[in-house]
């Protein structure tokens, strides 16, 4: 069954960039009808998420790295631009989402570390540049300036969170005794 699975994915994907759709969709659309039922998709996604997040996902960031030109950037007015974007991403997802945590009730701290967390970009932003890149939307430049934003919006995620929210504020919730999870409510 998981061979009949991994067919539908690559087959859906395909099919999906043929119709000028970007592969992603199909394989996402393919990952929605996979049976919830017997628990198959669970055992499913143990038996690939290593290879997945080993072989391809690397793959797939290395591609991303490849199209990227940071040599484009090679004047004031393109970092100027660049530093613009990422304040703009920045406060852009961090003011639209502590606020409304802080009027929702949530402490500074709390709203702080939602509005940080939330403005961490990563994979799905690499896939949407991609597109964008292959569909001639983009620029080669402009692309490497949203790149560089990706990654400098994710690589002071975890260091700005644990400032703004350290250890000694957090509340621990118990893991649910039935799943190892914490509860959602």
């Amino acid at each position: 069954m998981m061979t009949v699975t991994m067919l539908l994915v690559f087959v859906s994907a395909f099919f999906t960039d043929v119709i000028g759709v970007h592969a992603i969709f199909g394989a996402f659309i393919a990952g929605l009808v996979v049976p919830r039922d017997n628990g198959f998709s669970i055992s499913l996604l143990e038996k690939i998420e290593d290879l997945v997040s080993i072989l391809f996902l690397p793959l797939y960031f290395t591609l991303s790295g490849l199209k990227t030109d940071l040599g484009l950037l090679n004047d004031g007015t393109a970092w100027g631009y660049t530093f613009l974007v990422i304040a703009v991403a920045f406060l852009g997802k961090f003011v639209g989402c502590a606020l409304p945590a802080r009027l929702m009730g949530f402490n500074n701290r709390e709203a702080g570390a939602i509005g940080m967390l939330m403005s961490c970009k990563g994979l799905v932003e690499l896939i949407v540049l991609n597109i964008g890149l292959a569909a001639g939307i983009l620029d080669t430049k402009v692309f490497s300036m949203f790149v560089m934003m990706a990654v400098i919006l994710t690589f002071i995620t975890s260091p700005c969170t644990i400032f703004i929210y350290p250890e000694r504020f957090r509340e621990h919730i118990p893991p649910n005794k039935t799943s190892g999870e914490a509860p959602l409510c």
